[in-house]
């Protein structure tokens, strides 16, 4: 298994990666990751890696009907459509076999139109124009960080598609694209990173160990302090984010278990992303099931850091009654 690929087996590999690429990037998102990872071994594949290509191989044909579906009547295209954009990152799970760089982050998005109810939750429909699974160039140390840089990654996406879009209705101004295209039309941006959408929303940026995440941040959040009309927002000269048809782009978490993002960051059975790619449709709102097991979660991590605390006192007491015995 461990054997290196011999230069013709190395020729076929890389034409069956080819291929699996092309498929994902026209119409079957699923397929980006699992080429993404042979990829990562074009410079020292071995026989385990054909195996591994011959595997997505299979895959990719045991579910060839699958693909990208635009359903009628989804979106009320003369009322009104926001940009959504969809992100996930998995934290230091890759390795580039290329470079032989370890802890690599694996980030997925998607950019779609939607209903605006994708402001606040509920049943949202969605048209996915756009969507890419990539490894982040950059180590990063925690989870944070990573989600955000993909984020970034996807808000950048989402301001092109905007500015198409408002550029098709006419209203777009060249010289100065993003504030029109912003003027025009709303974002929403979803990710699952509690830590980063807290960041995004506090009234203050609050410091940060790295300064490309503090940069990453500030930059972000200028757009959701932005009203219309604006070229950039600032926290400073608002108590609090514009709202309503004031605001230009809006952040919400969701919870990892309706994210349809995961099967663009790590190999899975992609249920969530089908039904969003096949009915045009996705409930964002967190499961009772995964509220109720968080909470367990949570309960059980005070209890373990309470047992830890009640520990302490107690062997700082015994210190105390010993040294007050000798």
């Amino acid at each position: 298994p461990g054997r290196k690929a011999t230069p013709e087996e190395l020729s076929q590999y890389m034409s069956v990666v080819g291929s699996l690429a092309w498929i994902g990037r026209v119409c079957r998102p699923e397929m980006l990751v699992r080429s993404s990872k042979l990829q990562q071994a074009r410079n020292s594949a071995t026989v385990n890696d054909l195996r591994a290509a011959n595997k997505a191989v299979r895959y990719a044909k045991s579910h060839s009907e699958r693909g990208l579906v635009f359903r009628s009547g989804v979106i009320d295209w003369d009322g009104h459509v926001v940009i959504a954009v969809i992100t996930d990152a998995s934290h230091g799970d890759e390795q580039d076999e290329a470079s032989g760089t370890p802890y690599r982050s694996q980030g997925g998005r998607i950019v779609a139109l939607a209903t605006p109810n994708i402001m606040s939750g509920g049943v949202i429909g969605l048209h996915v124009i756009g969507y890419a699974s990539n490894s982040l160039q950059r180590v990063v140390s925690s989870t944070m960080q990573a989600e955000t840089y993909q984020l970034q990654l996807g808000v950048e996406a989402g301001d092109v598609l905007r500015a198409a879009f408002v550029d098709l209705m006419g209203k777009l101004d060249h010289k100065q694209w993003e504030r029109t295209a912003a003027e025009h039309m709303q974002m929403c941006w979803l990710t699952d990173c509690k830590s980063a959408e807290s960041a995004l929303i506090r009234p203050v940026l609050g410091k940060h160990s790295s300064k490309r995440l503090g940069m990453e941040l500030a930059s972000l959040r200028q757009c959701l302090w932005r009203r219309r009309g604006e070229a950039i927002g600032d926290a400073a000269d608002l108590d609090e984010r514009p709202t309503g048809e004031e605001r230009t782009d809006h952040v919400r978490w969701v919870d990892t278990d309706v994210m349809p993002v995961d099967p663009l960051t790590k190999i899975m059975e992609p249920e969530k992303l089908l039904e969003v790619l096949e009915m045009n449709r996705w409930d964002s709102d967190q499961p009772l099931a995964s509220l109720q097991k968080k909470r367990v979660k949570q309960a059980q991590r005070k209890a373990a850091r309470r047992k830890v605390v009640e520990a302490r006192e107690s062997k700082h007491v015994g210190g105390d009654d010993s040294a007050t015995e000798g």
